[in-house]
């Protein structure tokens, strides 16, 4: 995937991110997969969306960011990413953001997308 995601392709970079977090073939390094994730997230890649946000809102390969997590979560949710829906909901359940009560509302009942 190095030489794709290095060109920019989104896929490729979040392929690369993802063998980089868990170790896949090449030697674990969180950080660098977080790195990856940006990237192919800022390119509107959902599943980079939201794996970035689990990283932020966990804090694996990055300090931990709750704020930033659900904005990269929101942004996945957009395009229809049932994960991202779901990661989302929890947030808002669990009060780890501090939304106005309506959009907490709105997005825990939300319909999930049908993956």
């Amino acid at each position: 995937y190095r030489r794709a995601a290095d060109q920019g392709d989104a896929g490729a970079q979040f392929k690369l991110g993802f063998c980089l977090q868990n170790g896949i073939g090449v030697p674990k390094d969180e950080a660098a997969g977080v790195e990856w994730y940006r990237r192919a997230a800022e390119q509107g890649d959902a599943r980079a969306q939201t794996n970035l946000g689990y990283c932020l809102q966990n804090g694996i390969g990055v300090p931990k960011d709750e704020a930033a997590s659900v904005k990269w979560y929101r942004r996945a949710t957009e395009q229809g990413d049932a994960h991202a829906q779901y990661n989302m909901r929890v947030c808002l359940l669990w009060g780890n953001t501090v939304p106005a009560a309506g959009v907490r509302v709105r997005w825990a009942h939300r319909e999930p997308a049908r993956s």
